[in-house]
């Protein structure tokens, strides 16, 4: 949520350390906290652990997509996002990932932060809690990224994690093991549980 001492915390989302220090330095002096990521996949990692009331993203990144880095930052923090593009084409596309506005580049610094000011008077968004997947002997605690299995636990490195919220495709609608689960039991890293039993 914003604070009394600024506007709000924006992340701006784009490949090009150029852009990104540009639009820092606008949005900071006009009032904004600012962090940036340079890919979809840093993006979603740092809105693990920090909250955001706006966030710019390029829709053009390397590795995920934009579009699935907007669904995916919709669907998990229900963030407000506006995206950045040179295509007329992808707007569309833009706003059906879940979108609330968009700047086709080269945008004019004025119009941007007209925009952000009109998005951010729009009502506050719920943030979802995730609550702990326990299925038998396996929890996946995805505020602290961890597995735990039985009396063992292990760490979900950023990939793991962002391929946690990717359903394996040994998943049943009664049982959605996510891919890093059996991937990691696949290797022999745990005992098979029951819960598993049959889906890998």
């Amino acid at each position: 949520m914003m604070s009394k001492t600024s506007k709000g915390q924006v992340l701006v989302v784009d490949y090009e350390m150029r852009i990104r220090q540009t639009l820092r330095t606008a949005l900071e002096s006009d009032g904004y906290r600012v962090e940036e990521s340079p890919s979809g996949e840093d993006a979603l990692v740092k809105c693990r652990t920090a909250k955001f009331d706006l966030i710019l993203l390029e829709l053009d990144l390397p590795g995920i997509s934009g579009l699935v880095t907007c669904q995916e930052l919709v669907r998990r923090t229900y963030a407000r996002v506006i995206i950045l593009t040179a295509r007329g084409a992808t707007k569309v596309n833009g706003l059906n990932a879940g979108a609330l506005d968009y700047v086709t580049k080269p945008f004019g610094m004025r119009e941007l932060l007209a925009r952000i000011r009109a998005v951010l008077r729009r009502d506050p968004i719920p943030v979802p809690v995730f609550k702990p997947l326990k299925l038998d002997e396996v929890e996946i605690n995805f505020e602290s990224r961890r597995v735990i299995v039985g009396q063992k636990s292990f760490p979900l490195t950023p990939k793991e994690f962002l391929s946690s919220l990717v359903p394996s495709p040994f998943s049943q609608p009664n049982n959605p093991v996510p891919g890093v689960v059996t991937s990691r039991l696949g290797r022999g890293a745990f005992k098979r549980p029951k819960a598993l039993e049959g889906f890998y």
